[in-house]
This record gives C-alpha cells, structure tokens and sequence, in this order.
C-alpha cells in the first residue's frame, strides 16, 4: 500500500493557470469593448477578456472572444494578437483534456510568432507545448521545450519567464525521480520569484518543493508548504491552485492514516475540477479518492474509483496518470487475488513507466509484480521483479541524493538570510 500514496505525491502537478471568479478586470475590459475600434487595441481586449474567462472556467464564452481576437487580428495583418488568440484556444483546450487541440494551437501560435520574431511569445509557446509533451509523457521533448524556453528568456532577461522555466525544467527531474536536481530548479525559481513578488509564482514553487518533501517522507515540513500555498491561492482565489493545494493537503494526511481528513480535501478537491471542467484533475482526485478506500480495506469502492480515474486518464492521454491507475488496479487485484488481472496491469504499467523513464512508476509496478509472481509460485520471475524493484528505489533516493538535497536546501536558506540581512541594511541607512 506504500506505493500508492509515495505514486500519488509524483503525479500532483501545478497548474500554470490562475483561476477565480468573475471579477471587476472582466466587467472593465467589457466595458472599454463597447467603445473600442476595429484595431489592434480591440484586439488586445478581446484576447484579455477570453484570457479572463478562461481564469474564471467559462470556456465557451472564451472561446468565443478568442475566435472574435483571431478573425479581426487576420484582417488587420497583427500577427501578435493572432498568435495570442491560438494561445487562448489551445489553453481553453489543455484545461479540457484535449491535448492534441491544444498542441495543434501551441504550434499555430508558436508558427507567428517565430515569423514575427516574437522572443517573448515564442518562449511561452515552447513552454506551453513542453507541458503538454510533459502530460502525454514524452519527458525528452518536454525538456527540450523547457531547456530552448529558458534560453531565450535568460537572454531577454525577463525574470518571470526564467522562473516559469525553472520551474517546468524542476517538474520533468521531478517525474524523473531525480530530486536533488528538481529541488535545485525549484529553489532557483522561488529565488526569482520572491525577488519580483510573484505570489502565484512562489506558491507554485512551494508546492512543488513541498511534493519534494512528501516523496522524502518529511510529511511536516511537506504539510508547512502546502498549508502556505493553499493560504497564498485562497487569498487570490485561485480555484486549480486551491483544488492542488487541498489534493497535497490530504495526501499528507492520508499518509498520517488520518483517512477522514484526507477525505474530506480529496472531495473538495474534486468538487471544484467538476466545476471547471479540468478533466485532468477530475482523473487525479478519483484516483486519490480510491487510494483512501484501498487503505481502509473497502476494495470494491477503490476500483469503482480507480476504474473511474482510468476511464478519464485514457480519454484524455495522460500517460503518467494511467500507470498510475494501472499501479493501483493492480494493487486490488493483488488483495482480491486476482493475481493474473494484477500482473497484467502491472506490466501495462511499467511499460509505460519504462516508456517515459519515470523511476517511481518503475519502482511500484515492479513491486506489484514481484508480489504477483510469488504468489503463484512464479519464483524466479518474483525475484527478477523484486531485483528491479530495489534497484528503481535505491535510485530514486540513495545517500548520495540526501546530501546533494541538504546541500541545495542550505545554499537556498543561507543566500535567502543574506539577502534580507542586505535588504535590512539598506533599510535602515539615512537619505541622502
């Protein structure tokens, strides 16, 4: 049961989407709408009102704006807002699951923008398609993205994009299993992004350090980050930010045993994915529901939840997700003694694993393996698989790696007490 809820922390991703309710920003740019052009000032409303409605989940109505933004920017030879209005519907898209539309609207937008040699808009674009690379699994050209985003952001200097990168770059190590260098990049983003003030920004890194923490198994200092953020996201009313903080919240408790309490967030968690239409959410809390049953014994509701998760995982493509539910499938089965039914799933899984070189996912499927094989007297395979099984584990988190993650930490704490000794310094000397 260990590897349900140590698989559950890899798969909680942050979404770079800021959600909240309809706000005074939408019923302003409505307002200048009315008096506005047929220009490229038009335009530009266009593109932050269906910018604003994604924010809010009204999809359709930003779909609407974006298809008004694209035709006039057509019309009018503006590259840019045209680009900006494929970057909306691809969003609108990857919020609902479809990612090869989103993906196809990422390239439209990322095609204008190289012609117009736009370096701000092409980096975003290349860190809008690594996301989606990154969900459907394919790490290597995530990174690629990423790695060409960060590039050029660091040669235009513009500080919140480096941080962005950072952090996408953090997230693929992080899949990966390779913590000391996703707490590296996440540490760099927090770096910049408290340098600027980037609230949405820091609670992203927090939380992306505090999954570090919850693979380590420091389950409090991973609860500290994820209470932070979750204030920091209520505060702005970031209604994905709140769903993934909630998640993270109750996985700490679900580890802990606390069962109600991790309940409780799981379907709070769910309830708003549900009201936003973010399938990929609605897949990771169903699963993260059915983890909690496994682990109170009730397994006919697990698979209910589980089989549930899948059904949504395999709609919408993602790959780490649907090893995810193979890898918990397999564990019913594995208590209901349907051993065949739990070695089938398990080596979906860790193909899939094996596939996008995700260490955890190849650690758990060749743990439910081992244990299949055993208990049908299948001994050398049970061992080969528990060999395999040691190996991904003993990777993914060996002595070396502690050291390597306390040696960034301290780098982190001491150059953070430097800079608010300077800043205080700086405070208190007399005006010139």
């Amino acid at each position: 049961m260990k590897n349900i809820s140590k698989l559950v922390y890899l798969l909680v991703m942050l979404s770079g989407f800021e959600a909240s309710a309809q706000n005074p920003k939408t019923d302003s740019l409505l307002t200048l709408l009315k008096t506005a052009k047929q220009d490229t000032t038009r335009v530009n409303n266009l593109n932050a009102i269906s910018k604003e409605f994604i924010n809010t989940g009204d999809y359709d109505l930003a779909i609407s704006y974006a298809e008004k933004a694209e035709a006039l920017a057509k019309h009018l030879g503006f590259k840019k807002g045209q680009a900006k209005a494929f970057k909306n519907h691809g969003t609108v898209y990857h919020y609902q699951g479809d990612y090869q539309k989103a993906l196809d609207y990422y390239l439209s937008s990322l095609k204008i923008q190289e012609e117009s040699r736009d370096r701000m808009g092409i980096s975003a674009s290349l860190n809008n398609i690594g996301i989606i690379y990154e969900i459907q699994g394919n790490y290597t050209k995530a990174l690629e993205n990423y790695l060409r985003a960060l590039k050029i952001m660091e040669q235009i200097k513009d500080k919140n994009g480096i941080a962005g990168s950072l952090n996408n770059i953090g997230i693929i190590y992080l899949y990966q299993g390779d913590y000391p260098k996703a707490l590296d990049y996440f540490l760099r983003a927090l770096k910049i992004r408290e340098e600027i003030g980037d609230k949405s920004g820091i609670a992203t890194s927090l939380s992306n350090i505090g999954n570090i923490y919850g693979n380590q198994g420091d389950f409090s200092k991973a609860l500290d980050n994820y209470l932070r953020v979750l204030k920091i996201r209520e505060e702005m009313g970031d209604k994905s930010g709140i769903a993934t903080s909630l998640s993270n919240i109750g996985i700490i408790y679900n580890n802990q045993g606390d069962f109600s309490k991790a309940l409780v967030n799981y379907l709070r968690s769910l309830k708003i994915s549900e009201e936003m239409g973010d399938k990929r959410g609605i897949g990771k809390y169903l699963n993260n529901i059915g983890g909690i049953y496994t682990r109170q014994g009730d397994n006919l509701k697990a698979l209910n939840y589980y089989l549930r998760s899948l059904k949504i995982r395999e709609e919408i493509g993602d790959k780490s997700g649907i090893a995810a539910s193979f890898i918990n499938l397999g564990i019913i089965y594995l208590k209901t003694g349907n051993n065949a039914l739990a070695i089938e799933y398990g080596k979906k899984a860790l193909t899939i694993g094996n596939e996008i070189e995700a260490l955890d996912v190849i650690k758990s499927a060749n743990e439910n393996l081992s244990e299949a094989y055993q208990k049908i007297n299948h001994h050398e395979k049970g061992l080969e698989h528990y060999k395999a099984f040691i190996a991904a584990r003993d990777s993914l988190f060996n002595e070396d790696k502690k050291k390597k993650l306390l040696q960034s930490e301290m780098k982190f704490d001491y150059e953070k007490r430097n800079r608010l000794q300077n800043w205080s310094r700086k405070k208190k000397m007399p005006l010139l």
